[in-house]
């Protein structure tokens, strides 16, 4: 699908959050695993936070933990910025942005990879006095949030493929008067706007 397309597909308000291209999976193999850590017989993880332009290829990326060296982590980082391929991500007025990626990667000797396709906690916590009913008893909801170069947070919305989307507008109603977006900036250094999925829990508070 064109960019044009894509736009004048995404309704107004609504932000859209790019899919991968191709199966992200396959973007790494057995010779990818960092040697040190092969050779000791290790499996890890990588969890990085990357900004991806409205082009869809990424122009920074930060490995945020792992127990590899600084040079495996940035190996892995070029190696990502060399293979990864996302959609364009559209904002609440229709215009493509930066999209801000949160992820996991873990290899598995001898030769296996596996994207989580999310972080290991959740972005942000609402404390509530009792919790919402929830489907499954998940209380756990995917939105998607447009933030501008100033770091203000322009529109949140249930994920496209969010289970529960009532929950989700309620997160986002919490989101809208207490969370506070981070600026985020691309190789360059420029504060960008961007869109990005944030991964909400609920918990209800302690009795005390």
């Amino acid at each position: 699908m064109s960019l044009l397309a894509l736009m004048a597909a995404a309704a107004v308000g609504t932000v859209t959050v790019p899919a991968p291209v191709g199966n992200p999976n396959d973007w790494f193999g057995a010779s990818d695993i960092p040697k040190g850590e092969f050779q000791a017989g290790n499996d890890g993880v990588f969890v990085i936070k990357a900004i991806v332009s409205a082009g869809g290829k990424i122009d920074d990326c930060r490995v945020r933990s792992t127990g590899a060296s600084r040079a495996d982590r940035e190996d892995f980082c070029a190696r990502l910025k060399r293979k990864a391929k996302f959609g364009t991500a559209i904002n609440e007025s229709g215009a493509p942005v930066y999209y801000v990626l949160e992820d996991s990667y873990a290899y598995v000797l001898p030769d296996s990879w596996h994207r989580f396709g999310a972080p290991p906690e959740p972005n942000a916590v609402i404390d509530v006095e009792k919790l919402p009913e929830a489907k499954a008893g998940k209380t756990d909801v995917l939105v998607n949030v447009s933030v501008d170069a100033t770091g203000k947070l322009r529109q949140c919305n249930p994920a496209a493929n969010s289970l529960q989307p009532a929950l989700g507008r309620v997160a986002c109603g919490q989101l809208t008067s207490s969370w506070t977006p981070q600026l985020e900036h691309n190789a360059a250094g420029d504060s960008v706007a961007y869109v990005r999925q944030l991964w909400v829990e609920f918990r209800a508070k302690a009795a005390g």
